[in-house]
């Protein structure tokens, strides 16, 4: 098994650029879809016949972040939204507000519940002025925030029924998980290739036993991709700042059992095609079918359609986001944990076997 896996890296060295071009590509996908969600939005504000002071209205607004208020007027405010180069506009009134909008996005629905939060505590606050002395509105207003009329509870999105999505994690582990079924897929054609050309007989002539080379290769692909998934993983840790929510090490621990059932998947498919040229057409197509199915290209938890939540119950790589988004964003327990971690380990087991079994059959 040694001598495979020596012989399997020097040949990296020698031509790295294939890995080295899918780190590339995992990094910079992973980092400019995290960061959409992440910049500021402009929204233009305007007020029709200048009825509110829009300049301490933009002040007041900008108290948030991802949310950024500009002062515009209505003819560059509605323009802006008609061509599609701004998604609302705000048309600011006295006591209420209007969105100047096209379409209905999640960002409609994050401004909307902004603004009218402000509106409504400045309703309440001109309420009071008007009864009271402004030292005795502003002591009614503190005692409003220590102790509010209404109880609002709160129920953290951690619980097993909730919902947590993280962009910029979900680009992360997506892109990674998507770009590693090429690496491993590539790193199993080598046994297809060898076969081809002569050298697997060659190698069966010497000392080395078939287990030496079945093991030597597949753990060489495993490796190649887990060394990808510990950089990758890496460069946005400590170069980028992501702090995986204190679970770093553990995401790089729990990420091992996809690693091994999409080395036993592409074990199978190379075992059942019947030359390289179909092998080398079907991985791109099951790794954009699996990211798609799986989650990789938008979390599974916003998918409605029966139909594709099915699907993705076939697919290794729906078990790998759950196991990263599990540890990383919900920290669930181990015992919550085990279950996609066993239905892995079952694919590894049973695709493995099946894909070497008829290997051997077609080669003899």
């Amino acid at each position: 098994m040694n001598t495979v896996l020596i012989g399997r890296f020097k040949q990296l060295r020698r031509s790295p650029w294939a890995v080295v071009v899918s780190l590339f590509l995992v990094i910079v996908f992973a980092y400019l879809m995290g960061k959409v969600d992440q910049t500021s939005t402009t929204i233009l504000v305007y007020s029709k016949g200048q009825q509110v002071n829009v300049t301490s209205l933009i002040h007041d607004l900008n108290q948030t972040q991802h949310l950024l208020f500009k002062e515009s007027n209505e003819n560059e405010a509605r323009d802006q939204v008609k061509e599609g180069k701004a998604e609302v506009a705000l048309e600011a009134g006295i006591n209420d507000f209007k969105l100047i909008l096209t379409s209905e996005t999640t960002l409609i629905e994050k401004v909307n519940q902004h603004v009218k939060a402000h509106y409504e505590q400045r309703i309440q606050t001109q309420s009071l002025a008007k009864q009271f002395t402004s030292k005795e509105a502003g002591m009614i207003n503190k005692k409003i925030e220590e102790a509010p009329i209404f109880k609002v509870n709160v129920e953290s999105m951690q619980k097993t029924e909730g919902i947590m999505l993280q962009e910029n994690m979900q680009a992360l582990f997506g892109f990674t998980l998507f770009f590693i079924i090429y690496t491993i897929g590539f790193s199993v054609l080598k046994i297809l290739q060898d076969r081809k050309i002569g050298v697997w007989d060659r190698l069966l002539i010497s000392r080395l036993s078939k287990v030496d080379l079945y093991t030597g290769n597949l753990v060489y692909s495993f490796l190649i991709a887990y060394v990808e998934v510990i950089v990758i993983f890496s460069t946005f840790h400590f170069g980028l700042g992501v702090d995986f929510n204190g679970r770093f090490v553990l995401s790089l621990l729990i990420v091992i059992p996809y690693l091994l059932a999409t080395v036993a998947l592409c074990m199978f498919l190379a075992g059942v095609v019947k030359s390289i040229a179909q092998y080398q057409v079907l991985i791109p197509l099951l790794a954009v079918s699996m990211a798609m199915i799986g989650g990789a290209y938008w979390p599974l938890e916003i998918v409605t359609s029966p139909v594709m939540l099915t699907l993705s119950k076939f697919v290794p790589l729906t078990y790998g986001m759950d196991l990263l988004k599990q540890v990383v964003l919900y920290d669930y327990a181990w015992q919550k944990i085990a279950y996609s971690s066993l239905l892995l380990c079952i694919i590894t087991v049973v695709l493995m076997a099946l894909g070497i079994n008829i290997l051997e059959k077609k080669h003899t």
